[in-house]
């Protein structure tokens, strides 16, 4: 560097020049000086090699790839129409009508996993009670823990259906035909097939019109009746009580403490007799008296 370029230097550069040639001087003193520029070598990367563009393939007109959706879609077959399959739960709790697109769904489950046997439900007559919906009210509130939306909007239509009303589809664009019911005339219990309702449900759909509301006229509400069926199939006796459901269950789980301390009460006196009997054995072996041999030697000098 000239004279003329170091006076143009400002005082800290003219300082940092200075303290660079001293690391030098040390780094050369100690040999790193090749090494540093050993490493710095390595460090250097080599340029990468672009991969060449592979030429797309041409497509004839016919023979482009369609998603299976758009196509059963296309041929007018909606996945929220199926007939195969009951909705589990919605993300939504309100009543909306989407005229374009389902609400998404968690989980759908066959109605054949829910096909119950008519001697099972003559069975679960004797315990139904005119007053069933109080209970079913008290289910959703309690096991299926819906918000309080959902279980107006499931009682409103249950009810109706219940009462033997029937349920019709009032939206302006898109509700049935007038006088067009579902299970009008016919009151719908516990008791009743509710699978075979779900299958009829979307008969009408097909027939009139299908729900735009995302299966709040009908499936949603009759999937919280099904869910109740099968709740009452395993606890026949909660339709009778008079207690609420909370209380039911506690007494229940009492009931069921008070059979198993019984049984393990039982179990242990089983035990305690077996030992009993145990050392009844033992005791009646060690006092035998050992007669044989002492005979043998008695006997033996005579």
């Amino acid at each position: 560097m000239s004279d003329a370029e170091t006076e143009q230097l400002s005082e800290y550069e003219q300082l940092r020049n200075e303290r660079i040639k001293r690391n030098e001087a040390k780094l050369e003193k100690l040999g790193l000086i090749t090494l540093v520029a050993d490493i710095l070598q390595k460090q250097k990367k080599g340029k990468t090699k672009k991969k060449p563009r592979t030429k797309k393939r041409m497509v004839k007109a016919g023979q482009e790839r369609r998603s299976a959706r758009l196509k059963r879609k296309a041929d007018g077959v909606d996945d929220a129409e199926d007939q195969d399959h009951v909705m589990l739960s919605y993300d939504s709790d309100d009543f909306i009508e989407d005229e374009s697109k389902p609400a998404p769904r968690s989980r759908r489950l066959k109605l054949d996993d829910f096909i119950v046997n008519p001697k099972e439900l003559k069975a679960l007559e004797k315990h139904i009670d005119k007053n069933y919906l109080g209970k079913f009210r008290e289910f959703l509130k309690c096991v299926d823990n819906i918000s309080d939306p959902n279980e107006k909007n499931v009682m409103r239509q249950i009810t109706k259906l219940a009462n033997g009303e029937g349920v019709r589809y009032t939206s302006p664009q898109f509700g049935w035909p007038e006088g067009c019911y579902f299970m009008k005339g016919e009151p719908v219990t516990p008791i009743s097939d509710v699978v075979e309702l779900l299958n009829e449900a979307q008969k009408c759909e097909d027939e009139w019109g299908r729900d735009h509301g995302n299966g709040w006229l009908l499936r949603h509400p009759l999937k919280k009746l099904l869910m109740f069926q099968q709740f009452c199939l395993r606890q026949p006796a909660f339709l009778k009580s008079k207690c609420k459901l909370p209380q039911y269950c506690e007494e229940v789980e009492r009931r069921a403490e008070k059979d198993t301390g019984n049984k393990k009460s039982g179990n242990r006196r089983v035990s305690q007799s077996k030992s009993a009997v145990s050392k009844l054995k033992k005791r009646s072996r060690s006092n035998r008296p050992r007669s044989g041999c002492r005979r043998s030697k008695r006997f033996k000098g005579t």
